[in-house]
């Protein structure tokens, strides 16, 4: 199935996007937005802002490991 989602960020523009899901992730999505009483694409923004914000977090922390042992090796 394919999903025709609006992401909408408070103040910004809305961006449409169409994602591929799995069946079983859909049918979750569906569920989840019902049980949170709140859009699909609120769902898929929330969880969107989430993971890119954990990804950015280990990303730095790599960073930061990486001159940390640049550092004691010198």
């Amino acid at each position: 199935r394919v999903i025709h989602c609006i992401l909408r960020l408070e103040d910004y523009p809305m961006g449409v996007k169409t994602v591929r899901l799995q069946p079983e992730l859909e049918e979750s999505l569906e569920a989840m937005a019902g049980k949170m009483h709140r859009t699909k694409s609120w769902v898929i923004n929330q969880a969107l802002r989430e993971f890119i914000e954990r990804e950015e977090q280990e990303q730095d922390r790599w960073q930061e490991t990486l001159k940390a042992m640049e550092s004691v090796a010198q």
